[in-house]
């Protein structure tokens, strides 16, 4: 399949979670968006959100820096600023090959 990676959708994901637990697609899909809501508002806050077996989300300052336009070549200053981090658990980095 060449270099191009397969991606799985919230959709395609919903599908496999409701027949695996026999349940209707639109149970699935709003329990999904209240876990990302959740996620969501508590990093807002500055709450880091530990899910066993998959890893941490959590909120980063992100130092001011000098960054260069590569259309101008001109020196910009990107101010500092919060952005989302995803930290796996050492169960995902094992299981996708990530540690030796």
């Amino acid at each position: 399949m060449g270099n191009k990676k397969e991606k799985l959708t919230k959709s395609e994901i919903i599908s496999k979670i409701a027949e695996i637990v026999e349940r209707p697609k639109s149970e699935i899909n709003l329990t999904i968006d209240t876990l990302v809501s959740i996620i969501i508002s508590e990093m807002q806050v500055g709450h880091e959100i530990t899910i066993s077996g998959l890893g941490t989300f959590l909120k980063k300052r992100q130092n001011e820096r000098l960054t260069i336009n590569p259309a101008t070549k001109q020196k910009i200053k990107t101010p500092s600023k919060n952005v989302p981090k995803f930290k796996p658990s050492k169960n995902l980095k094992d299981a996708v090959g990530l540690t030796d």
